[in-house]
C-alpha cells in the first residue's frame, strides 16, 4: 500500500483539501475498479496490507503516478479524468472549457420553471453545454447552443450527441455578433470574475480558461451588453435567465431595470446565495 501513502502525502502537501477521495476518483479510473470496492480495500488494508498491493498492476501505478503529478500541479480533477457530474448525469470535460459547476444547477432549476414544451431555448456563452443540453432533456425543446471558444463548441457538440440531442451549435461572439432568430428563452453563464481577482483564484480555477472567466473591470461586462442590447433576440413574453456571482444579483437587476426588463426575480442556489435572475420583457 506504500504507493498509495505515498501519493495521498503528494497530494496532501499540495494543499488539496479532499486528497483522499480524490485519490480513490484518479485510482476508479486508471483501473476501472468501482469506486466503493477501492473504499473497501482501503479499510481492510488497515488490518491486512496484502488486500492492497495486487490491487494495481505495475503499468497502473505508473499512470496513477503521473495523473496524482498533474492533480499536485493544480490541473483540476475533471481535466485529468475528462468527466464531472451535471444535474445527475456525466458530462465530457476538457482543458480550455469551463468546468460546469453545481451551483448552474440552479440555472437550469429557474429556467424550467418558465420553460414549457415546444418552447425555442438559446444557451448564451454555452461552454460545454451542460446547461442547454440538460434543459432539452427534460423538456421537449428546440435547442441552440453559442460560445465564442471553438474548444467549447466543440464540447458542446460531443455531449449533445451522447445524450442525442439535437441542438444546433455555433461560435458566437456576444460583443460582435448578432443572433439570427429569436428565442423563448436564452440561458447565460456569463464570464463574471473581476478581471483584477483572477490572479487571486485558487490555482485549480486559474486552470481553467481565462475568457470564460473574465467578466471585466467590475464583473458586469456581459450582463450590462446583453441586457441593453439583446431584448431583440427574446420573443414577445421571453425570459432572460442569468447565473452571477455572489453578491452581482443587485447591480444586475439594476442594469435589466434600466433596459426595460421586469417581472424580475431572483433565485438562491443550495447555499442561500443569490445566484439566478429571471427577467422578462
Amino acid at each position: 500500500m506504500n504507493w498509495y501513502n505515498d501519493f495521498l502525502n503528494k497530494l496532501k502537501n499540495s494543499g488539496i483539501a479532499d486528497a483522499d477521495t480524490q485519490l480513490c476518483v484518479l485510482t476508479e479510473f486508471v483501473s476501472g475498479i468501482p469506486y466503493s470496492e477501492i473504499i473497501k480495500k482501503r479499510i481492510l488494508a488497515a488490518k491486512d496490507k496484502k488486500v492492497f498491493l495486487s490491487l494495481l498492476s505495475d503499468e497502473q501505478i505508473e499512470d496513477l503516478e503521473n495523473k496524482v503529478f498533474l492533480r499536485a500541479e493544480g490541473v483540476p480533477l475533471q481535466y485529468i479524468t475528462g468527466k464531472t457530474d451535471f444535474y445527475g448525469r456525466e458530462f465530457r470535460c476538457r482543458r480550455g472549457v469551463l468546468i460546469p459547476r453545481f451551483d448552474t444547477e440552479t440555472l437550469v432549476d429557474a429556467a424550467l420553471t418558465v420553460l414549457n414544451d415546444g418552447d425555442s431555448l438559446l444557451d448564451l456563452c454555452c461552454g460545454s453545454g451542460c446547461a442547454g443540453i440538460t434543459l432539452a432533456l427534460e423538456r421537449k425543446i428546440m435547442l441552440d447552443l453559442a460560445d465564442i471558444s471553438p474548444d467549447a463548441v466543440e464540447l458542446a457538440r460531443v455531449n449533445a450527441e451522447q445524450y442525442g440531442v439535437n441542438a444546433g451549435i455555433f461560435l458566437y461572439d456576444v460583443f460582435h455578433d448578432k443572433l439570427k432568430k429569436q428565442y423563448n428563452v436564452i440561458v447565460c453563464n456569463p464570464p463574471y470574475i473581476k478581471s483584477g481577482e483572477i490572479k487571486d483564484l485558487s490555482k485549480d480555477v486559474r486552470a481553467e480558461p481565462v475568457l470564460a472567466l473574465d467578466g471585466g473591470i467590475d464583473g458586469l461586462d456581459f450582463y450590462r451588453y446583453i441586457s441593453s442590447n439583446y431584448t431583440y433576440a427574446l420573443k414577445p413574453g421571453g425570459r432572460f435567465v442569468f447565473e452571477c456571482g455572489a453578491g452581482q444579483s443587485e447591480a444586475v437587476a439594476d442594469l435589466l431595470k434600466k433596459s426595460g426588463f421586469a417581472d424580475i426575480s431572483v433565485k438562491k442556489d443550495y447555499a442561500g446565495i443569490n445566484r439566478v435572475l429571471i427577467a422578462g420583457i
